[in-house]
Formats: structure tokens, C-alpha cells, sequence
């Protein structure tokens, strides 16, 4: 069972991530704890109400008993964590007045009407309220259900208050309606009505339901790679199986299945879309790895015929086919990468890598399975090329393709793509080396994968830098002719408060209007703050008014008709009524605005017509991100933006840090639309938007730092990417054999001990750099609220109460101060009420409550501190805010002074990402630079032990070997002592053992030599003692016996010659030579002699596809493979037909060649002599063959063995060690 579970591992997993996708994606299914069941809500709500209560209950008595304030001052942090954790809140009333509040985040109505309800619909949030009442005390608790916010942005979110755990697919209701479920409190009455609310934005389910299916396709993809693991695809069955996937793939484009991808932000055109093929990201993706895998398919599974023996024209024709398919996917490759980087709405730039998302990811994704593609396609060219050209053409080929290529370049003049091909034509040219040449391939895969890296920042560096100026001309003409959206919404907030203002009603309907304390008043109610960056003029008609035109005649005109005239002419309605943008050839942004105030009965109507002309090179404090509406967040994409617009030569606004000049001449570039430069570390589009009118739009430019920062997180990625790929694939063990030996053990010792230090230096550099912010912070604004301070004391100290001065006169202040000190300002009375502020939108916008904060209230009153700096919140913007009392010339307490500093927190934490940034770039480097110091160290000190090991290995007991030499006086030194000395006593033991061998031997010759010759002398002997006595008795056929005996003389003579040769053939073995030895030639070279054998057939079972090396001798190794082969053809009976099969195996580390022949087999008593020097089965021969192979395949670290059958045959195996570069 376990078996045939590992067998279909990926299938089983496949079915077991639908299994989880079907019970996630059930109706009603809960997920991730975000509980969509109504009833689980109301039983939530029910919990919060007990506790609430409790709560409620606890300060009560806290309040009776009248110590209230003691509680607080000790328990204010655990009603700040309650608002937090549960979206508690408490408010405290004595005698109907609100005496404490535990949060100021919800705008709290002056009237008691909120009191008496059980849920009520807040400024920016809905609230059930609970009540306690004793006498004179009253304290409310509410519990926050959901935000309601205005309008929605980065940080104002509209949602249910997260400790409920709802997604957003409930919507709630205020009031009973239809298809709404109703919720009640624990006392049973009803508070509101909640529904699903399936069509909302996507939720966190479907983002998971994507993920899990996208697994499931790629287990599934995994499982049908194995199912054809011990299989091939002919070229047809391929063809059928892509068409069918491709098929499959484009029904499912096409109808867009599955449906839920199409809510998935990957699968938006927003943000990447190319063409129909590939009109998202995650389209392209899944394309992408879908034509990967079948390259990989037909890389692995489908078997090309091999050219040995085919035809030039038909080598030639195949040749070139291939050729075409790499270049053309070269080119498809650097088209897609082209356009994947262009039409892009996301960031590539690595050296930014907080700006990187996990769209940003998956382009690199996409970048590396196209190459890897690529590169499945050249090695599938290499295979089947391999045999039958060399490496010497093929680098001549790719020479003539990389000239040929560049020629066809150098005609564009598109330096990108010249640099581009290069890069890929290089990266050919390498890969087919490294298959040629055998190299080892993980330092190889490393070295391809920084060549892609590189390839990858060069041109992700130029694409990017294309498209910016591309993005910096559409942005530099928008900003030549572009409106203020957030003045626009200032000004229409503006009419609609102005046409019930009674203020201005009173000033028109008195008998004498006081025109400019009319314009005094607006400027300072209406036309301060944002619009103060525009002059602003004032007209007042009716219906029968007229104006007195500019111009030489001094002539009147009808007012109404001379402002529509201006609009018609000059103007363009905005999507605001009322509000028109004029063009202006002054450059500057120009809107008119009209309005019709209407008054009591016996007065006319009157007609406002407003113009507001921006102030040339003005600059107020800015309009805070909090306040803007998503889509009016301008530029939010552009990061370091500055811009700069001139009329005429003279500056007329900027923004950012780039100091431009003041004088339009400094830049030239008068005659062209558009000009590119470069100047103090800025790249800059200048724009002539008309005559007289420019805008420069600049961004800093990407240094060669920055740059190397990107291919090093590139590669990095690329690197892990690539090891999983191969992990996935059973390929990595294949690749990597890591030994702990010493140098590794001190490398990895040196490298934990310095990425520990950097890492804890790092973290240190990190946390010390946000703490020097906040402190920074701090003081930054302790300076600006004493500064503030001072100029509230020069002009309110000699006020008795604060409420004296009146509130028009206490904001205009706070305007003007805010200007000056480039802060907001806000002032409290003494029982913490807002009196007056200079961001007014903040609290009529409901975005935050008129209460001082609630901590600062009781770090302030209740603990009399004399300045506070403390964070606080809005929405999900975190900011600093300062407070001081103010206290008043006669030492008497007035008010307190806040500045909340908003409006530049947003540039402020995007200055701080830059700085964390730059530090986790500085420490990459530090990291990379540790790993080539450790790996550099290790090498270095394991120096003398690599020498120490390679003299061992070439200890050589045939000569004198050479001792080491170390100047050092360490424990290295003693080693190489001892080794030298070792070396010595080894030299005199050799010369001792050489010489007791070398007697040892010629006894042994001796012996062997006088059994030889004694064989023979013998019967010689025999033979002339029967001669003489032939002789002595005069036989008569003594002729013919004297003939008979000198053949069979000289016979004996010539096998004594034999004998003695054969010795001297032994003793005179020529010296081994080791080198590196392609096995399967020295084969085909020792089996061609025999080729001519009548009754013996030599067959080969091999693949000849690719060289096998091993280390020995050349001539040798045929010496070796021509015994055994003329051994199997000599065992098999001539009368008989046989065969002579060769076969080869092989492992990592070895090959074993098996000799088998089909002859008469050997006899089990014979076998353990079958190496013994001067045995054979023959009737002839010395019986050294085998010995002499013995020696030769041991002396070259090999062995050999038989196996035999009588009557079947014989099987000689020889193994020998693969030949490594190491």
C-alpha cells in the first residue's frame, strides 16, 4: 500500500488539495476564522454585551464611590487595549455633562439623542449602545460594529471592527429591510439587519481557492511527468497531447473558467495586459508553464533518430531547423520579456525591494520558465548533434550565428538589442561548452543562472528606464495642462456651506455692503488652508448689474452675459457643478465658480462669480494623503517624483526635493517637444508644453549600486527558484554530493558566525535607525509645538478665558500659524473640547472625533504633565501628535495647543523605508561579501592540507618523492613535519622491499623458468638415449629414426624459444601511463581484429550516444580488452556457431564491461586457477593472459571477476573507476 502511494504521491495530493477546495468552498463554510455565519455573529455581539456590561458596571461604582480618577490615571492603558481588542468605548456624564471618554476616534453628537437609542449610525462608524445610569451619572459604553467612514482611501477603510472576524461579504443595514437577517441585543431588541453579500470585492477564499488550484494543476502536471517516467512519446503521440492541452487551455481561457479566477487581482488587466492571448498576468503564467512543460516533456520523453550515418543534406537540413527554433524562440523570449516588464503596472527595480509585490514574483517566475525552456530546447540540439560534429565546429557554427546576428543588429542601431543577443548568444555558446566538455553541472547551473541574472537586470534596468520616460511625458503633458482635483472638492464643500451661510446673507442684506469685509471674511472662513495656494477675486451682480471691462473704451457689460462669454470661451465644466477649469497662457491653474445666494423677501437674489488663480511658486502646507479619496491620490505610483513648471522663464510651482533653478534659461532645449537629460543625479524630461510654457518632470537616477543590488537579489531569487525546481524533479541529488569535510566545516563555521553577527548587526542598525526616527520625531515636533507655543502666547496671554476670542478669529490664527510653522494646529479648551484648528475637513468630515485624545487628556489634566509626544490614530495612519498648555500672562491655565502631525507622516515613513532600504541593500552586499570571505578563508587555510593530500595521492613507491614545504609555525607545520619525515623512513622501507622483492621474484622466475625448460628436456633426453642405443646396435632404420628425432629436436627448441620470450614479454612490461580514456573506442579499436572470425559473432549492447571515461592507460586498456575478447572467441569449439556479446553498465562513481561468450563454460575445479600466472586450458599458450589483465585493471584502482556455466559459457566482468576533473 505504501508502495503504491509513493507511486501516485502527486495524484493523491492533487485529489487531497480539490478535497479541501470543495469543503472550503461549500456554502456557508467558514474560513481562516472569518465566520460568515449570522448567528455566530449575534452570539459574538451577545459575549461583548456581557462583558461590556461588566465593565460598565465596575466604573459606576468607581464613579459613586468618587474615586473615578484615581481608577482612570491607573487603568487607562486597559481601556485603550479594550478599544483595540474589542471596540470598546466609554464616555462618563455628570449632569449631562461629558466629564471623560475613554477614545475620541467617534465624532460624539452634542445633543443626548444618541443615549436613548440601543444602536446608533455615527459620523464614520455604526455602534450598539449600552447605558448605565445612577442619579446624576450617566456612562455609555458602545461597541463598535463597523466603520462608516466618508469616503474610503489608504487608510480609511470602511469594514466590520476585526475582532468579529467578518469578511466583506456582509453588508449591514440600519433600518428592518427585506433579504436582511435581523440582529438583537441580549435583551431582545432589535439593533440591526446583516446579509450576505456574495457580488463585494475578492475575499480571502478565493484568493485560497486560486493557490490550491493552481497547485492542484501543477501536482497533476507533476503526476503525468511520472506516469511517462519509464516511457517514450513518438513525435505523433507529443503532437496529440500538446494539441490536446493547448486545447484545453484555450476553452478555459476563453470562457474564463474558473469562474472565481476572474476576481483575483492576478487576473486583472490593471494590472499587466499584453494581448488576447495574454491579456493578465496570471493567464500568462499559467501559459507560460504550460509550454514549459511540454518542451520538458519533449526534452525528456520523446527520442530523436540519431544522425550516425545519415546524410550531409539531411544533417544540414535538421541543422538548420534547429537553429531557427532556438533563435526564433530567442526572439519570442526577448519579446515577451519586453513587454512583460512595459505593460507592467508594478515594480521589477529589485535594489527597491519594499516596492517588489507578489505580482513582482511571479514576473520573475515567468522570466526564468521561459528561459528554462530555452535551454531545454538547445541541450534537446546538443543530444542529438553530439555524435556527429565536434566541439571545434560547433564553436565555428555559433561564431558564424553570432557574427551573422550582429550583423543583422548593427543595421537597427538598437544598442538594447545588440547587448541583449549578446547576452543570449552567450549564454549558447556557454551551455554548449559545459555539455561538450562535461563540466561539472551545479557550478555550471550557478554560472548559467548569474548570466540569465545579469541578462535579467539589463534589461529590466533599460525597459524600466523606456517606460519611465515614456510615463514622464504623458505625465509632463497632464501636468502642463492639469487641474487640482482636491481643490475642486475644497470648493465645492465650500458653495454648498456658502449658500446657507448666514454670516454673508447679513453682510448683503445690509443698506450699505461692505464689499472687502465680505472678501476678508471668505478668504479667511472659505479661501484659506489648501486654497490659499490661489489668489482669489470676488464678484457681486444681480440681474441687472453690469461690469466695467478692461480695456481702453472703458466700456460696461451686462454681468451674467460677460461671465458666460469668460466660461464659454476659456472654460471647461468639471464634474462638479458650478466649478469650471479655465485656461490660462499663463500656466498657472485658473477656476471660476458661481453661486446664488438667496435671501429673504424684498432683496434680489445675488450671484457670487469666483475666480482662483494659483500663486506662482507657492507653497502651503500640503493637503494630507487621509483627507484624499482613492482615486484622487495623485502620482501615487511615482516614487521620488519632482516636477517643475515655468511660464516664461520664471518658475511657477514645484514639488519634491530637486532644487530647480529659478530661471527657465538655465535648461536650454528651447526648439524640441521633448528633451532628455541628466543633471545632479536626476534624469529629467523637460517638456515645451507651449510657447512659453515648460514642464521638467525628474526622478534620481539608478546608479551602478542600485543596479548591482537588483542582480543580486535576482539571482538569489533565480538561484532558490531553479534548487526547487530540481528538487521537485529528482534532479538535485544528481547534482550535489556535499562532504563535511574540514574546508567545509570551517567555510560553514566562518559564515554561521559572520551572517549571525550580520544579521544581529543588521537588526540592530534597523531597530536603531527607527528609533532614531521617533526620537528625531519627537524633537522635531517638541521644537515646533514650544515655537507655536510662543507666537499663541504673543498674541492670546492677555485672555481671561479662552472662549473670549471668537472662533473665526482663534481658526484664522491657527491657519496662519500652520503656514508658518509648516504644521497643523489644533487647541482644546480645559475639559479637552476642540476650540479652534487650522485642518477644519479633518472633524467636519467625520473623521475623527472633536474630543482631545483620550491618553493625552490624561497625561494633560489629570497627571499635569507640561508636554506630551505620543502616536496616535485615524483610520490605519499612525502619526506623532504634540501637546503643551497654554497658559496665559497672569500664569492661568487657558487651553491646550496640538499638533498632530498628519500631513507629513506619509513622506516622513516613506523617508524611513528608504533608509531601512538602503541598510538591508548595504547588508545583502555584506552577506554575499561574507560567504566569499568564508569560502575564500576555508580555501586558505585548509591550504597545506589539500597540498598534504595530493602528495599522498601521488606517492609513487617506483621513485623518489618531493617534500613539502611550509614556512609556518603551527600545528599545519608539525603535520607537514611529520610527512616529511614519514617520507623518508617510506624511501628506505621501499628501497629495503624493492630489494627483497626483486629476489624474491627472480627466485620465483627461476623457479618458473626451470619448470618450463624441464618439460621439454625431458623428452629431449629420452630421445638421444634411445638414438645411441640405436646407434650402438646398428639398428637399421637408424636413418629414418636419426630424421624422426632431429624434427621432434628442433620442435622442443622452439617451444623452449617460445617459453623464454614469453618471460621476457612479462618481466618486461612497459610503464603505465594515466590518462584519460574514452572506454567505448577502446573497445571498438581491440574487437576489430576479430571482425573476420568465421564461427564467432562480436555483438554490442550499448549505447554509444555519449563517452564513457575512465582513467588508465590507452594502449593498456587495448591490451586488456584484446585478451579478453581473443579468450571468449577461443572458448567457443570451431565446429560450432557462437556469439561474442559485449555489454556496459554504469553508476555514478563506475563502469563494468562484461565480456560473454557462448563456448564451453569452465570447470568448477579449474576456476580458482584461472588467474594464476602460466595456467590455461589450452593446449597451447603460457598461461599469462589473464595474470597480465589482473595487473593491468588493478593497477588502475579496477577488478575483474567471471562468472561461468559449463556448457552455457563464461562471463568476464571488468570495472573500472569513471574518470573525475577532481
Amino acid at each position: 500500500m505504501k508502495g503504491l502511494v509513493r507511486k501516485h504521491i502527486y495524484l493523491v495530493l492533487a485529489v487531497f488539495l480539490v478535497a479541501i477546495m470543495l469543503f472550503i468552498g461549500r456554502p456557508g463554510a467558514s474560513w481562516y476564522g472569518k465566520k460568515t455565519d449570522l448567528a455566530e455573529f449575534e452570539h459574538q455581539l451577545s459575549d461583548k454585551e456581557w462583558l461590556i456590561d461588566g465593565y460598565l458596571d465596575s466604573i459606576m461604582q468607581k464613579a459613586r464611590n468618587r474615586n473615578f480618577t484615581e481608577w482612570i490615571s491607573k487603568n487607562g492603558q486597559l481601556l485603550d487595549d479594550l478599544n483595540k481588542q474589542q471596540g470598546f468605548v466609554f464616555y462618563l456624564f455628570i449632569a449631562d455633562q461629558m466629564i471623560y471618554w475613554s477614545n475620541n476616534s467617534i465624532p460624539i453628537p452634542g445633543d443626548s439623542l444618541w443615549r436613548q437609542q440601543p444602536f446608533y449610525k455615527f459620523g464614520n462608524c455604526y455602534a450598539e449602545v449600552r447605558i448605565r445610569e445612577s442619579e446624576t451619572i450617566q456612562i455609555a459604553g458602545l461597541i463598535q460594529i463597523k466603520t462608516n467612514y466618508p469616503f474610503e482611501n489608504e487608510f480609511l477603510k470602511n469594514g466590520f471592527h476585526p475582532s468579529f472576524h467578518i469578511g466583506s461579504s456582509l453588508s449591514l443595514s440600519k433600518d428592518e429591510s427585506i433579504g436582511y437577517q435581523p440582529i438583537f441585543n441580549k435583551e431582545g431588541t432589535y439593533l440591526f439587519g446583516l446579509r450576505n453579500n456574495m457580488n463585494l470585492k475578492t475575499n480571502q477564499k478565493e484568493i485560497w481557492m486560486g493557490f490550491l488550484l493552481i497547485l492542484v494543476l501543477f501536482f497533476l502536471l507533476l503526476y503525468g511527468r511520472d506516469s511517462l517516467k519509464h516511457k517514450d512519446l513518438s513525435i505523433r503521440n507529443f503532437v496529440v497531447l500538446s494539441l490536446a492541452l493547448v486545447f484545453i487551455r484555450a476553452l478555459a481561457q476563453y470562457y474564463h473558467l474558473p469562474l472565481f479566477f476572474n476576481t483575483l487581482p492576478i487576473f486583472q488587466p490593471q494590472y499587466f495586459a499584453f494581448s488576447y492571448l495574454f491579456p493578465s498576468l496570471g493567464d500568462l503564467f499559467i501559459s507560460t508553464t504550460l509550454w514549459v512543460y511540454l518542451i520538458f516533456i519533449f526534452y525528456a520523453k520523446v527520442p530523436l533518430k540519431s544522425l550516425i550515418g545519415a546524410g550531409i543534406s539531411k544533417k544540414v537540413t535538421i541543422g538548420f531547423a534547429w537553429i531557427a527554433v532556438i533563435l526564433l524562440y530567442a526572439h519570442f523570449e526577448h519579446y515577451l520579456f519586453k513587454h512583460l516588464i512595459f505593460d507592467s503596472n508594478f515594480e521589477y527595480e529589485a535594489y527597491d525591494v519594499l516596492n517588489l509585490n507578489y505580482f513582482s514574483f511571479i514576473g520573475y517566475f515567468i522570466l526564468l520558465f521561459v528561459f528554462l525552456g530555452w535551454i531545454l530546447l538547445i541541450d534537446k540540439a546538443y543530444l542529438q548533434f553530439k555524435p556527429v560534429l565536434t566541439l571545434k565546429r560547433i564553436r565555428l557554427l555559433l561564431l558564424v550565428l553570432l557574427f551573422v546576428t550582429l550583423l543583422i543588429l548593427w543595421g537597427t542601431r538598437n544598442t538594447r538589442q545588440i547587448i541583449s543577443w549578446l547576452f543570449l548568444l552567450t549564454m549558447l555558446f556557454f551551455w554548449v561548452q559545459v555539455r561538450y566538455k562535461q563540466l561539472p553541472l551545479l557550478s555550471s547551473i550557478i554560472l548559467l543562472i548569474a548570466l540569465f541574472s545579469a541578462y535579467a537586470t539589463y534589461f529590466i534596468r533599460k525597459q524600466n528606464f523606456s517606460k519611465r520616460i515614456e510615463e514622464s511625458k504623458v505625465l509632463a503633458v497632464n501636468l502642463a495642462r492639469e487641474q487640482d482635483p482636491v481643490a475642486e472638492i475644497i470648493l465645492s464643500e465650500a458653495i454648498n456651506e456658502l449658500k446657507t451661510d448666514t454670516v454673508v446673507k447679513n453682510l448683503l442684506q445690509k443698506d450699505w455692503l461692505e464689499f472687502q469685509k465680505m472678501v476678508d471674511y471668505l478668504q479667511r472662513h472659505y479661501f484659506s488652508g489648501y486654497l490659499g495656494r490661489y489668489n482669489f477675486q470676488l464678484t457681486l451682480c444681480n440681474k441687472t448689474d453690469s461690469v466695467l471691462l478692461n480695456d481702453p473704451n472703458q466700456e460696461w457689460a451686462p454681468c451674467f452675459q460677460f461671465f458666460k462669454k469668460l466660461v464659454d470661451k476659456n472654460g471647461t465644466e468639471t464634474n462638479l457643478p458650478g466649478i469650471y477649469y479655465l485656461r490660462n497662457v499663463s500656466g498657472g491653474i485658473n477656476y471660476f465658480a458661481k453661486v446664488k445666494i438667496s435671501l429673504k423677501s424684498g432683496w434680489d437674489d445675488v450671484m457670487f462669480f469666483m475666480e482662483l488663480t494659483s500663486k506662482p511658486n507657492y507653497e502651503v502646507l500640503g493637503y494630507p494623503e487621509l483627507l484624499l479619496e482613492k482615486p484622487l491620490l495623485l502620482y501615487e505610483n511615482y516614487h521620488n517624483l519632482s516636477y517643475a513648471k515655468y511660464t516664461g522663464n520664471q518658475l511657477l510651482n514645484r514639488t519634491g526635493s530637486f532644487p530647480y533653478a529659478f530661471d527657465r534659461s538655465v535648461y536650454q532645449f528651447r526648439n524640441t517637444e521633448f528633451a532628455f537629460f541628466e543633471s545632479e543625479n536626476h534624469d529629467h524630461l523637460l517638456y515645451n508644453a507651449d510657447q512659453g510654457n515648460t514642464v521638467i518632470v525628474s526622478f534620481p537616477t539608478v546608479t551602478f549600486y542600485n543596479i548591482l543590488i537588483s542582480f543580486t537579489y535576482i539571482f538569489f531569487f533565480l538561484l532558490i527558484i531553479t534548487f526547487l525546481l530540481l528538487i521537485v524533479g529528482n534532479r538535485f541529488a544528481n547534482l550535489v554530493s556535499i562532504q563535511l569535510n574540514i574546508k567545509n566545516k570551517i567555510a560553514l563555521s566562518i559564515l554561521l558566525v559572520l551572517l549571525i553577527s550580520l544579521v544581529f548587526v543588521g537588526g540592530g542598525t534597523v531597530f536603531y535607525t527607527f528609533r532614531q526616527f521617533d526620537r528625531g520625531q519627537n524633537e522635531l515636533l517638541s521644537e515646533k509645538v514650544q515655537s507655536v507655543l510662543v507666537e499663541v502666547e504673543t498674541k492670546l496671554s492677555d485672555l481671561e478665558s479662552i472662549h473670549q476670542a471668537s472662533p473665526d478669529y482663534l481658526n484664522n490664527l491657527m491657519v496662519k500659524f500652520s503656514n508658518v510653522f509648516f504644521t497643523d494646529i489644533n487647541m482644546y479648551d480645559l475639559n479637552g473640547n476642540l476650540v479652534s484648528t487650522s485642518r477644519k475637513e479633518i472633524f467636519e468630515r467625520n473623521l475623527t472625533g472633536s474630543k482631545m485624545n483620550a491618553s493625552a487628556y490624561r497625561e494633560l489634566v489629570l497627571n499635569k504633565k507640561a508636554r506630551l509626544v505620543q502616536k496616535e490614530q485615524i483610520g490605519e495612519l499612525d502619526y506623532y501628535s504634540a501637546y503643551v498648555p497654554f497658559i496665559s500672562a497672569d500664569r492661568k491655565l487657558l487651553a491646550y495647543i496640538n499638533l498632530p502631525y498628519f500631513t507629513k507622516e506619509v513622506a516622513f515613513r516613506q523617508e524611513l523605508m528608504r533608509v531601512v532600504v538602503a541598510v538591508i541593500n548595504i547588508y545583502t552586499l555584506l552577506i554575499i561579501l561574507s560567504i566569499v570571505i568564508a569560502v575564500y578563508l576555508s580555501s586558505r587555510i585548509t591550504q597545506p592540507l589539500r597540498i598534504l593530500r595530493q602528495r599522498m595521492s601521488m606517492i609513487d613507491l617506483s621513485k623518489e618523492n618531493e617534500k613539502i614545504s611550509y614556512e609556518g609555525k603551527d600545528e599545519m607545520a608539525e603535520l607537514v613535519y611529520e610527512y616529511n619525515r614519514m617520507l623518508e623512513e617510506l624511501s628506505k622501507s621501499v628501497q629495503m622491499l624493492a630489494k627483497s622483492e626483486r629476489e624474491s621474484a627472480w627466485r620465483e622466475m627461476a623457479r618458473q623458468i626451470a619448470h618450463e625448460i624441464k618439460n621439454p628436456l625431458t623428452p629431449m633426453k629420452l630421445s638421444i638415449q634411445l638414438l645411441e642405443r640405436a646407434w650402438q646396435n646398428k639398428e637399421a632404420d637408424f636413418d629414418e629414426r636419426f630424421k624422426r628425432f632431429s624434427n621432434n629436436l628442433i620442435e622442443q627448441i622452439d617451444s623452449l624459444s617460445s617459453i623464454a620470450t614469453a618471460f621476457s614479454q612479462f618481466a618486461q612490461m612497459p610503464k603505465a601511463r594515466s590518462e584519460k580514456v574514452n572506454l567505448i573506442e577502446r573497445i571498438y579499436q581491440s574487437t576489430e581484429l576479430f571482425k573476420e572470425c568465421t564461427y564467432a559473432q562480436v555483438k554490442y549492447e550499448f549505447s554509444d550516444e555519449f563517452p564513457i571515461y575512465v582513467k588508465a592507460d590507452n594502449e593498456r586498456m587495448l591490451q586488456v580488452f584484446n585478451n579478453l575478447v581473443k579468450n571468449a572467441i577461443q572458448a567457443i569449439p570451431k565446429e560450432q556457431q557462437g556469439e561474442v556479446t559485449i555489454r556496459i553498465s554504469q553508476t555514478e562513481s563506475s563502469v563494468v564491461v562484461e565480456v560473454h561468450d557462448t563456448g564451453t563454460g569452465i570447470a568448477p575445479e579449474l576456476e580458482p586457477k584461472m588467474f594464476q600466472p602460466n595456467f590455461t586450458t589450452k593446449s597451447s599458450g603460457t598461461g599469462l593472459g589473464l595474470a597480465i589483465v589482473k595487473s593491468i585493471v588493478e593497477e588502475f584502482g579496477g577488478a575483474i571477476w567471471f562468472e561461468s556455466k559449463a556448457g552455457e559459457g563464461t562471463s568476464f566482468f571488468v570495472s573500472f573507476p569513471v574518470y573525475s576533473n577532481n
